[in-house]
């Protein structure tokens, strides 16, 4: 079922350098990005960062991208613990509430992956995660309303850098409740900081 979920999860993107290519066969753990635990076989991480430096020229086209939507068939991979989709182009996407349903995820990592639009509180639900960056998606992401961070109580690193935070008012105040945190990146979030 979990090889089903990858293959359809697959389908829904687009993969114009073909980096997909060896998601064929039976045998799911050993397709490209994919680790399985040794007994039991179940996906447990889904690596999918695309390691090409991308084109310093914003205009230019990234071959090497994935892009396309995300399935949700990925809540299907009901043990996955570390998801990376950063430096991908999800550009005219927003980041998909169902991520919030992945709940033994540790690592979550959609940096740079041109998510758009606002980021869903639904991430508030991955009490489990000790890691993450949805920072640098794109200009039109932003956040409204950070009180879901406070049900990240394991998180030790919490990356924002360009997510637009300036109508979140509340958020430091969210962030600030976090016990575990060793790591917070806010840049440029137009976050504004009451001077009390």
């Amino acid at each position: 079922s979990e090889r089903q979920a990858l293959l359809q999860f697959r389908d829904g993107l687009i993969d114009e350098s073909n980096r997909l290519s060896s998601w064929i066969g039976e045998g799911c753990c050993s397709w490209k990005g994919v680790s399985c635990h040794k007994i039991t076989g179940s996906v447990l991480k889904l690596d999918l960062r695309n390691t090409v430096p991308l084109y310093s020229d914003e205009d230019s086209h990234c071959t090497n991208c994935l892009g396309g939507q995300l399935s949700p068939f990925l809540v299907n991979l009901t043990n996955l613990r570390y998801l990376d989709l950063s430096v991908n182009n999800f550009s005219t996407f927003q980041v998909p509430t169902f991520l919030g349903l992945l709940k033994n995820l540790r690592y979550l990592n959609l940096s740079n992956a041109k998510f758009d639009g606002e980021i869903p509180h639904h991430l508030g639900n991955l009490s489990h995660l000790r890691y993450l960056d949805i920072g640098l998606s794109s200009s039109g992401s932003t956040i409204k309303d950070l009180k879901w961070v406070v049900r990240l109580s394991s998180l030790e690193v919490l990356v924002l850098s360009l997510v637009n935070l300036s109508a979140a008012q509340d958020g430091l105040r969210a962030i600030s409740m976090l016990p575990s945190l060793t790591t917070l990146d806010l840049n440029g979030c137009d976050l504004f900081i009451h001077p009390h």
